[in-house]
């Protein structure tokens, strides 16, 4: 999967204020560790092959090196390891995309990342404003090198920019169907008109589903199968490193309250897939965004709901960053009377 303009676009609705939720990481533990070290062991592995997840299981700077190759020069798109042309069945329907792609162009700046690790050509992707989530580019800030490397041009969003995406000449447009970076219907039939466009739900299949999808219609379906292994390699290393005598719960702070991540959402099935118990509510009731009411991978989950909710959980918290965890609980305050946070398991992300 984290959530701030990102936090509408993958994690919920709505973000709060920049005294709320940033990024960042933490420090390792041994996996027989007390509850605080239980804790760091936790948040480190796990926000380590968060960012794996993100990035697709890939090296940013193997990526880099390779990305900066092909991706954005047509000259270096290497033989196709699908076959064209290729039918996608998408959210608004099947589309057909006839031949090898090479010119990509990414409207949705959450999928930009799964696009670039299959080290397709990109030659153009929707930005976010800025930080905390992206650096001065607009570049989300696990994969901007590559897209800088790579000469990937940014086109300020996160709203969908139909003239700035024509201009760039693309041969095939890649978008998401829900959050604050959907291609909506209308946008779809005008995008449509200038190249294939694939426009994908991916708020409840995991990022080895979704680069599958991504590998067929890019011609990389070589490129996911290795990212998949690769990954499931790394989960089964990191996962026997941890301790997973208490659950886990995942979300994002919102202005509402806390946008929890179920099972059925990428966070939540990395987390299963590490051995750790999630809590994992009824997904829906989000507001505000596309998509929202079908989503099943996010549950809102209200202020004076959180101590009943939570239980003993440790707490992982996508978006944030240590040094905003007190500010957090003066917002919230049933956050602060958990017993993740007077043990100090209540953990930033990033």
């Amino acid at each position: 999967m984290l959530c701030a303009a990102l936090a509408a676009a993958a994690c919920g609705s709505d973000d709060v204020s920049d005294s709320e939720p940033g990024s960042g990481s933490a420090s390792a533990s041994a996996s027989e560790a007390s509850a605080s070290e239980t804790a760091s062991a936790v948040e480190t592995d796990v926000g380590e092959a968060v960012e794996e997840e993100v990035d697709a299981g890939s090296d940013a700077d193997d990526a880099a090196g390779s990305d900066a190759d092909g991706a954005g020069d047509p000259d270096g798109v290497d033989e196709p390891t699908g076959s064209f042309p290729v039918t996608i069945e998408t959210e608004y329907g099947e589309v057909e995309i006839p031949e090898q792609p090479e010119r990509i162009v990414v409207a949705s700046a959450t999928m930009t990342g799964h696009v670039l690790a299959l080290d397709a050509p990109v030659v153009a992707a929707q930005a976010l404003p800025g930080p905390p989530l992206a650096d001065d580019t607009g570049f989300m800030l696990q994969w901007s090198s590559v897209a800088t490397d790579a000469g990937v041009e940014a086109i300020p969003g996160p709203e969908i920019n139909l003239e700035a995406i024509a201009a760039t000449d693309p041969d095939l447009i890649l978008g998401a169907s829900f959050g604050g970076d959907a291609v909506t219907v209308d946008a779809f039939e005008t995008l449509s008109e200038i190249a294939p466009t694939v426009v994908l739900d991916y708020s409840g299949i995991d990022w080895q589903e979704l680069s599958g999808v991504l590998g067929e219609a890019t011609g990389r379906t070589a490129e996911a199968d290795t990212l998949v292994d690769d990954f499931a390699a790394l989960v089964d290393e990191v996962g026997a490193t941890l301790d997973t005598s208490r659950p886990v719960i995942t979300g994002v702070i919102t202005e509402r309250g806390v946008n929890m991540f179920t099972d059925q959402s990428a966070h939540g099935r990395l987390f299963l897939s590490l051995g750790l118990d999630l809590v994992s509510p009824e997904g829906g009731d989000l507001e505000g965004e596309a998509g929202a009411g079908t989503r099943t991978d996010v549950a809102a989950i209200s202020p004076e709901l959180i101590p009943d909710e939570f239980g003993d959980a440790t707490v992982l918290m996508v978006f944030t960053t240590e040094d905003q965890i007190p500010g957090l609980l003066d917002v919230y305050p049933t956050l602060g009377v958990i017993p993740a946070a007077e043990e100090d398991r209540l953990l930033a992300l990033g």
